[in-house]
Parts: structure tokens; sequence; C-alpha cells
């Protein structure tokens, strides 16, 4: 729990590109982060046989050498197992953005790393930010549920449902992202889908 106070920050509302470009310096940490430890976990070799093997297969779809159903059926496998070498690094990265965007943030009164650089801070309406919170806004801003959702389906379904609910759950991620970006412009308050969910705002710092 972090109690916020009014006095320390202005009433406006944090600008477009305030909270873009804290968006994206974040992206690039936690990215960072990531990188360096999934390095043990990366098997290069398998990543680069499947990319490579999923570029032939474009080529042949393309020069009509094989059929749409064939198409699929390898591009699903090629994909599935993608996924299945880059499992601990999922993992990682879930675990990166909820010590990073939930645990930190919160702890950090509403910022992160690019928050501070942009002098801009999450606080709740109630005037008391909690982990709960941060944990479903976060969830749901920074892809950490759909991760989660894409690395379950990995692990317990098959190739085809994996490979189609993965599809599915990036879709309404980014739609959900697409609202807020319109909401965060447009909006007199600013807010974005995530913050009228758990009551929060984003605002400017003195």
């Amino acid at each position: 729990m972090a109690k916020v106070k009014e006095k320390d920050y202005i009433k406006e509302k944090a600008l477009f590109f305030q909270r873009l470009l804290a968006y994206l310096i974040d992206f690039v940490v936690v990215l960072m982060i990531v990188s360096l430890l999934s390095v043990p976990f990366v098997r290069s070799n398998e990543e680069e046989k499947l990319q490579e093997n999923a570029s032939q297969l474009m080529e042949k779809f393309t020069s009509n050498n094989i059929s749409m159903d064939e198409f699929t059926s390898e591009y699903v496998d090629i994909y599935y197992h993608l996924g299945r070498n880059n499992g601990f690094s999922s993992l990682i990265s879930i675990f990166v953005g909820i010590c990073y965007y939930v645990v930190y943030q919160t702890y950090r009164k509403g910022q992160t790393l690019g928050k501070k650089i942009m002098k801009i801070r999450v606080i709740s309406d109630d005037g008391e930010l909690f982990m709960n919170q941060m944990i479903l806004r976060s969830f749901l801003a920074n892809f950490i549920l759909m991760d989660i959702g894409v690395y379950l389906f990995m692990l317990f379904s098959s190739k085809y449902v994996y490979f189609y609910s993965a599809g599915v759950l990036e879709l309404i991620q980014y739609i959900m992202i697409l609202i807020s970006v319109i909401m965060v412009m447009y909006r007199k308050d600013g807010c974005s889908i995530h913050d009228k969910l758990v009551h929060t705002r984003v605002v400017r710092e003195k």
C-alpha cells in the first residue's frame, strides 16, 4: 500500500505524449531486462531453424507451390514449436513484468522509471494506491494478462487451440490498447479503460 498526498501533484491530467513516452521507456527497460535474463535459456540454433522454416514456407505459399491447407498446417506447427522453444523466456517476461509494473510501481507510489522521467504518476481516486489496483491495471495495460493466457494455452492445449487462442487474445489486447489511446487523448480526465476499471488516473507532478 502506498499513500498518495494530493498536495504533491497538480490536478491536471498527464499529457498524451508524456504517457506515450513513459510507456515506450518502460517497454525498452523491461525488454532489456528480459533479454539479459533469457540468454541462458534461449536455444538460438533451434529458433533460427524454425524462423528459416517459416520463411521457406511463406516462399512456397506465395509461389503457389503448396495449398492454403498445407500452409496453415505447417505454419501452426512452426508457431507452436516457436512458443515451446521460448517457454522460459515467456515465463521470465511475465515475472519481470509483474515485478516492474506491479510491485515496483506500487512501492514507488505510482511511478515506473518511464513515468519518473516524464514527471507523471498514477494516483488513486480514493487517495491511496493499493497493489490490487496496480495488479489489474498493469495486467491489462502491459500485456501481462495476455502473456499469461498465451503461455497457459501453450502448456495445456493442442497446437491448433494454442495458435487460434493466441491470435484472439492478441487481437483483444490491441483493441483495448487502441480504445485506451483514444480515451486518453479525448477524455477530459485522460482516463483509459484500465484507469476507469480500477479508479486511478495519471497526473503531472509539480
